[in-house]
């Protein structure tokens, strides 16, 4: 993590913004608000005060450390975590569901658990099911601790224990995000083996024993299949409704927000139909969150939901104790056209703490910055385990926050588990 997470948040926020002005996007029924857009810009800066005031909190003496263990007993920890929640993923998959590899029937079974969200239904699960739930997020730490630390990891245990549970958790849940965090997590973590050894060299640190080429083969391989899986469930997505050609209108009525009719045209002319629609919404997937976080601090009006919204397991515990409480919440979202649309982490914040969340927003901020400076001054290697995580909260934050995307509260106790278990 070479950039201040302060100004990583600006720089992924304005190219964000960005994307807005150089796309030629229509908004019809959904709209930026001065009063949103200056909420937001509260948020972003809060975020930023929180980073840069916790550097003030770091000792200044530096004394260099070797570099992490390779025997350490964590890496067949978490292996065996990761082993557990292919196995109880795998069952859940093969004798409690109807297993397939149609996109259709994958899509179908995902609009199905968004409907029962929406109605506060308790989603029957198998036990096996539950403790997937709980123990997939240990294959991202798994990925990160090996790239970053080990020195001889075979890449068939990549594959095992880094990757292998987030696609049986794509499988079972019907999503994308699993699959999508796990490539992100992995190009995060050869970025810091690669910051790693250039600081390990300045201090006399022997090469890591990892084959480089066996890393780049697989990270092409990872990026390849996850693109062209992507792809695939779009295009499956626009067959519903009857193409490519139509998604662009339906969005305009579905979403509020289209191309201009023109512009699209000279793209459809240039890219193809196809193409067009793979532009409009890859960069709308990822950037709407500002547009809906501008709509949520302008028009929310209903109670705070209390972690409820922004949190997978909190959600799926208020489903379990109380069936009322999630319709009742939602119907503000619903009222306001935004439920089921990325919120941001800021917007997400708003919502479960309406204004309260500018004090979580500071403390994220303030332990990014902390994370940061220990892991540059370099004297306790630990903490480099950390910075690919917080560089991927600070990248989707345009989506969520870090402990609400991907079962990110799960991955972030495993994480924390790792960390004190590993060598200073």
């Amino acid at each position: 993590m070479r950039v201040h997470p302060a100004l990583l948040m600006i720089v992924v926020w304005g190219l964000g913004g960005l994307a807005f002005i150089v796309l030629p996007y229509e908004f019809l029924t959904k709209k930026f608000s001065l009063y949103g857009a200056l909420i937001l810009v509260l948020f972003i800066a809060t975020f930023c005060i929180g980073s840069i005031s916790s550097h003030r909190l770091a000792p200044k003496k530096i004394q260099p450390s070797r570099p992490p263990s390779s025997t350490s007993k964590i890496g067949l920890f978490l292996a065996t975590i990761s082993a557990v929640a292919s196995i109880c993923l795998a069952i859940d998959l093969f004798f409690f569901q109807e297993f397939g590899f149609n996109l259709s029937e994958a899509y179908s079974n995902r609009s199905g658990r968004a409907q029962a969200v929406l109605q506060g239904e308790a989603l029957s699960s198998s036990l096996f099911f539950k403790f997937g739930f709980l123990t997939y997020p240990v294959s991202y730490v798994y990925l990160v601790w090996s790239i970053i630390y080990s020195k001889r990891t075979p890449i068939w245990l990549i594959v095992a224990f880094g990757i292998l549970p987030a696609i049986l958790a794509a499988m079972v849940l019907g999503g994308r995000t699993s699959i999508f965090s796990t490539m992100l997590y992995f190009l995060l973590a050869v970025l810091t083996r690669g910051a790693m050894e250039a600081a390990g060299r300045k201090r006399g640190w022997k090469k890591y024993d990892f084959l480089p080429k066996g890393l780049i083969l697989l990270a092409i391989a990872l990026f390849v299949v996850g693109v062209i899986y992507f792809v695939n469930v779009f295009i499956v997505r626009a067959s519903f409704v009857g193409g490519t050609d139509e998604m662009l209108k339906l969005a305009g009525q579905n979403w509020g927000v289209t191309f201009n009719e023109d512009a699209a045209n000279r793209m459809e002319s240039i890219f193809g139909v196809k193409n067009t629609y793979l532009i409009f919404v890859f960069s709308w997937y990822y950037t709407q969150g500002e547009l809906i976080a501008s709509i949520i601090f302008s028009e929310y009006s209903a109670g705070p939901m209390l972690g409820s919204y922004g949190v997978d397991v909190i959600a799926a515990f208020w489903r379990q104790i109380d069936i009322g409480f999630m319709p009742n919440s939602n119907e503000g979202l619903i009222e306001i056209g935004t439920y089921g649309f990325f919120p941001s982490a800021f917007g997400s914040l708003y919502v479960d703490f309406l204004f309260g969340g500018l004090l979580v927003t500071f403390f994220w901020g303030w332990a990014s910055g902390y994370v940061f400076r220990n892991a540059r001054r370099g004297d306790d290697t630990r903490w480099r385990l950390i910075t690919p995580f917080v560089t991927f909260g600070i990248l989707l934050s345009l989506v969520n926050t870090p402990i609400g995307f991907s079962n990110g509260f799960i991955t972030y106790f495993w994480l924390f588990v790792c960390f004190l278990g590993s060598k200073r």
